[in-house]
């Protein structure tokens, strides 16, 4: 029994490991001051789209 407490605790941290890679690589960079929502949402409803 004791064995599968270790399994699961050691899935569980490689989980955390990668969700914190996950996060470090897509997510913890700051965005562009430059965009606005306003901005946005104008290059996304102009009749040429530029994506």
């Amino acid at each position: 029994m004791e064995r599968y407490w270790r399994e699961i605790a050691l899935v569980l941290a490689v989980k955390a490991l990668v969700l914190a890679l996950v996060w470090y690589a897509w997510f913890s960079s700051p965005e562009d001051k430059s965009l606005s929502d306003a901005g946005v949402a104008a290059r996304m409803l102009s009749p040429n789209p530029k994506f």
